[in-house]
């Protein structure tokens, strides 16, 4: 479009401070259109491009006026209802917002608990010397990782650090499976253990007493429902006595 016929769909549209976005585009398409068929009348009467563009905005009259008549059609009480439409828009929207945002608070704590759930909970903090492990078991689509063992010399205890993480990450709700763990009773005299539980991830620190003095592994049982298996987890005595 001509340079002149811009200018003045410009000026027409600064004045219309009631319509929205949409509406003002659909009137310039509309002058745009209009000028452009003036302006094809012109040059086949001979006019140049130049020519037949100034001649087509002079004769679609004063932009300050066609703008101000084109506003006063547009109701101020319609303008309310479009902001009000949109504020319960966002309104209805909100909860579904906040719990996306919570969906993806409780993903970014799984995930981070998976790289490192010592930064979470140790056995150190129950005054046991720790030794690293990766110990796991794919249950139900459930990953249960035992990623630490203890001595607290004190008492001869042996402890266990276990964790369950849903492979689908979305997954909020846990089974209880980590309480179901138990020590192998021909391994162990006496167990106990402590359990903590987020959205999306679990952990529980276990203990107990052997049966015999620095055994090179302590067994972890699930047996419920008729379901049962076995997590053997190695004891590196270098470590936990050094």
């Amino acid at each position: 479009m001509d340079a002149r016929c811009e200018a003045f769909c410009a000026r027409v549209l600064a004045r219309l401070t009631r319509a929205d976005r949409v509406e003002k585009n659909r009137i310039r398409e509309e002058l745009a259109a209009h000028l452009e068929d003036r302006m094809e009348v012109l040059a086949e009467a001979g006019y140049t491009p130049a020519e037949a563009a100034e001649r087509a905005v002079r004769d679609m009259g004063d932009p300050a006026e066609i703008g101000d008549a084109l506003n006063a059609q547009f109701s101020r009480f319609w303008g309310w209802v479009r902001s009000l439409s949109c504020l319960l828009v966002v309104a209805l929207l909100l909860p579904t917002l906040l719990s996306v945002g919570y969906d993806l608070t409780v993903i970014r704590g799984s995930l981070t608990r998976r790289s490192d759930p010592a930064q979470y909970h140790t056995l150190n903090e129950k005054n046991f010397a720790t030794a690293e492990v990766d110990v796991r078991f794919l249950f139900k689509d459930i990953d249960l990782q035992v990623y630490e063992t203890g001595y607290k010399e004190s008492s001869g205890e042996i402890g266990v650090s276990v964790a369950a993480y849903p492979v689908n990450p979305f997954l909020r709700e846990l089974p209880d499976y980590l309480d179901m763990l138990t020590f192998d009773e021909e391994e162990a005299l006496y167990s106990g253990s402590s359990s903590s539980w987020d959205r999306g991830y679990s952990h529980r620190m276990m203990r107990c007493t052997p049966n015999e003095p620095y055994p090179d592994h302590v067994t972890l049982v699930y047996d419920h429902y008729g379901e049962r298996f076995e997590l053997t987890v190695p004891l590196d005595w270098e470590v936990l006595t050094e």
